[in-house]
Parts: C-alpha cells; structure tokens; sequence
C-alpha cells in the first residue's frame, strides 16, 4: 500500500519540478543556424518554397528581396509555424546570400511557448535547435545536385 504512495508522490514531484523548471526558462527564444551549399539562390529558393508548401506546419508569408545588383541577389523567405490548434507558434526565416559559386543559407526560428512543462522538455530535453537543423538537411537532400560532394562545411 505504501508503495503506491510513494509511486505518486514521485510522479507528483517530476510534474511539479517539470513545471517550475519551464517556469524558470524563458517563453520566447531564438535560434539560427547556418549552412553553405554549391547553389544558386534562385535554385535554393524555389527549393525551400516546395518545402514550405509541402509541410502543413508552416505557411509561407512573404518573399523579400533585400538586394540587387547584377551579381548578386539576396533574399528572404518567411514561414509562419503553426501549432497544433493552429495558434501562431512562431516563425521561419531563411535568409540566402550568395559567396561566390556557394550560397549561404541562414535559418532563424523565433517562437514563444506558453506551456511551462513543453517549454522546459523543448529547451533542456529535446533541443531548440533539432527542427532547424531537420529542416536545413531537408533542403540539402531537396536538391541532391547541389549538395553531393562539392557541399561546403557547415557553419552554425
């Protein structure tokens, strides 16, 4: 008999330490990581949007393009996150930028989790960073072409 009440007063304590400890993190972060590929931006780019529009997590907002010139185009592409009970959960930023015959590519995820106890398993078990980084290996088997063995280092 007193086992079963041991039993649920652990399970009690691991909730409670759960919740104090994603109280203690806080709710909006920040995460970028970065990956060069041997690629033109417009060849990324149209990648990267049949990514968007294949993943029913996210919507594409806007396409901006930050600069011209005639050796060059940078561009940007931002992707709302959706939760679950399709509350904004967030958002997606690649940034691309042309160096040489490679083009960088930069992922920023901004989000905000309410819920203290996925907040805490988010940010000390499971990792901001993981569905960033999915998503940069996505792009990089997205076009096989491009990343084979001429892909460069990646940078974080």
């Amino acid at each position: 008999m007193y086992w079963i009440l041991f039993v649920m007063g652990a399970m009690a304590a691991a909730v409670i330490a759960l919740l104090v400890g994603g109280l203690a993190t806080p709710r909006a972060y920040t995460v970028t990581r970065t990956a060069m590929l041997r690629a033109t931006s417009e060849q990324i780019g149209r990648a990267l949007r049949s990514i968007i529009v294949d993943n029913p997590q996210l919507e594409l907002r806007d396409t901006e393009p930050e600069a011209r010139r005639a050796d060059m185009v940078s561009a940007r592409l931002t992707a709302r996150l959706i939760a679950d009970d399709q509350s904004d959960a967030g958002e997606w930023t690649w940034t691309l930028a042309p160096e040489g015959d490679a083009t960088r590519v930069t992922l920023t995820e901004r989000g905000d989790i309410a819920n203290p106890i996925a907040r805490f398993v988010r940010a000390h078990v499971s990792g901001y960073h993981r569905a960033i980084e999915r998503q940069l290996q996505e792009l990089e088997a997205q076009v096989p072409s491009m990343t084979g063995p001429s892909a460069l280092p990646r940078v974080s």
